[in-house]
C-alpha cells in the first residue's frame, strides 16, 4: 500500500510540475481575439463570453491579428509586425521590420505568413520567431486579402480574381485556382479540418466549401449584416467582424441562429482564434490529461494521497 501511495504522490508532483510549466510560459487556451478601433486588441473566451475590448494596446496601430498558445501577433504598420506574450505583456510593436506592404497575416506553429501588397503582390513568410524573412515567398499577381495557415497549407483569398488559392507551407504546389467561380469578392477566410469559410464582401454573404475545395455554397449564411470583413470558426460557432455597426456577428456551426450583433465592440476588422499547439505545450497538455485519468483511477480504488 505504501508503494502505491508513493506512486500517487509522485503523480501529484508531476501534475504540479506540468501546471507550473504552463503558467510560467504564459500559455493561453481557448480565446478569440480581434482588432478594436485600429489601436487595441480585444479578447473574449472562445464562445464569445467575457469580452474585454481593451485587452491589449501597443501605443500604435493594431490590425490583422493572429494568436498561438504563447504569443499574439498583429500588423503594426505597413512594413512591421508586432508581437506580445499571450497575456498581453511584453509588447514589441517592431518584432518584425523591413516587410513589404503587409496586409493581413496568418500563422501556424512554425511560420508567420502575410499578404504582400503593391507591385510585388503575393505572400511573405518568416519563421515563427521572426527570423528568415522572405517578402516574395509566393507570387499572387492579383494580390491577397485574407491569409490563413494550417500545419500543411497556406490559403489566401484573391479578391481581385474572385477565388481562393492554396499552397504547401514550403511554397510548393501553388494552386491559385483552388476554389474558383465565387460570384462576389472573398475577403476574410477561415480553415477547419473539414471546411473552408469566407466572407463575400460584395455579395454580403458567408460562403463555405469542403476542405478539398468542392461543394461550394456561396450563400451558406445569406445575411451576415453589412460591412462583414473577417471570420473565425470554432467547433460549434461561426463568428465574423462587422466594421459598422461595431459588432461581432455569430451563428451556429450549421449556419443557423444568426445573430448579427452578438458582441458589441468598436470597429472590428479582423478576428482570430488561438491556434492549437503541436509542440512542447501540446505534450504537456497531453501529460496533464493522462495523469489526471491515472490519478482518478487510483483514487477510485480507495487510495488516499
Amino acid at each position: 500500500m505504501d508503494g502505491k501511495r508513493h506512486k500517487f504522490s509522485l503523480g501529484l508532483r508531476a501534475v504540479a510540475w506540468a501546471v507550473a510549466c504552463l503558467l510560467s510560459a504564459q500559455v493561453a487556451f481557448g480565446f478569440m481575439y480581434w482588432d478594436s478601433n485600429g489601436n487595441a486588441m480585444a479578447r473574449s473566451d472562445e464562445d464569445g463570453s467575457n469580452v474585454n475590448n481593451s485587452f491589449m494596446t501597443s501605443g500604435g496601430s493594431i490590425t490583422s491579428v493572429a494568436a498561438n498558445q504563447t504569443h499574439l501577433f498583429w500588423r503594426s504598420g505597413s512594413s512591421t509586425i508586432g508581437r506580445s506574450n499571450a497575456d498581453g505583456t511584453g509588447v514589441n510593436a517592431s518584432f518584425m521590420t523591413g516587410l513589404t506592404l503587409v496586409n493581413r497575416i496568418g500563422i501556424n506553429n512554425d511560420y508567420i505568413f502575410w499578404g504582400v501588397g503593391g507591385g510585388s503582390a503575393g505572400i511573405g513568410r518568416a519563421n515563427i520567431d521572426g527570423t528568415g524573412i522572405d517578402n516574395s515567398f509566393i507570387s499572387v499577381p492579383n494580390g491577397t486579402v485574407g491569409v490563413r495557415a494550417t500545419s500543411n497549407f497556406v490559403y489566401w483569398s484573391d479578391g481581385g480574381a474572385n477565388r481562393i488559392g492554396r499552397a504547401n507551407v514550403d511554397g510548393t504546389g501553388v494552386d491559385p485556382l483552388f476554389i474558383t467561380g465565387i460570384t462576389g469578392q472573398p475577403t476574410g477566410i477561415w480553415v477547419t479540418d473539414t471546411h473552408i469559410y469566407w466572407i463575400d464582401g460584395s455579395a454580403n454573404t458567408i460562403g463555405r466549401a469542403n476542405i478539398d475545395g468542392t461543394g461550394i455554397n456561396e450563400g451558406f449564411i445569406g445575411s451576415p449584416g453589412s460591412s462583414a470583413s473577417d471570420i473565425a470558426v470554432t467547433s460549434s460557432k461561426i463568428f465574423w467582424t462587422r466594421f459598422s455597426p461595431n459588432a461581432i456577428g455569430s451563428a451556429d456551426i450549421d449556419g443557423t441562429n444568426v445573430n448579427t450583433t452578438a458582441i458589441s465592440t468598436l470597429e472590428p476588422a479582423t478576428i482570430t482564434l488561438t491556434i492549437p499547439e503541436s509542440g512542447t505545450y501540446g505534450l504537456i497538455v497531453g501529460l496533464l490529461a493522462g495523469l489526471g485519468v491515472l490519478l482518478l483511477r487510483v483514487k477510485s480504488r480507495g487510495l488516499k494521497a
